[in-house]
């Protein structure tokens, strides 16, 4: 059984439901990471690009952060 496209659009409906930017930075930093492995994997770079720099500004100094800014030098940004 393919879960990958049920996933894809549960990551999708929680990034546009409006209590997202209520939820902890904690839940949000784990969405938006698990968006922005997506979107690797989809060859989107642009898009990871997008969600691991909203990653950084609201987890700063956690271990999302340390890796997003990592990734996003290996993207040249």
């Amino acid at each position: 059984m393919n879960r990958g496209a049920s996933g894809k659009r549960a990551v999708q409906a929680a990034l546009d439901s409006k209590v997202f930017a209520q939820a902890s930075p904690q839940v949000r930093a784990s969405l938006l990471n698990l968006a922005a492995r997506i979107a690797d994997d989809e060859k989107r770079s642009a898009d990871e690009i997008a969600y691991l720099r909203q990653l950084v500004a609201i987890t700063p100094a956690s271990k999302y952060s340390t890796a997003a800014e990592a990734r996003l030098k290996e993207l040249g940004q």
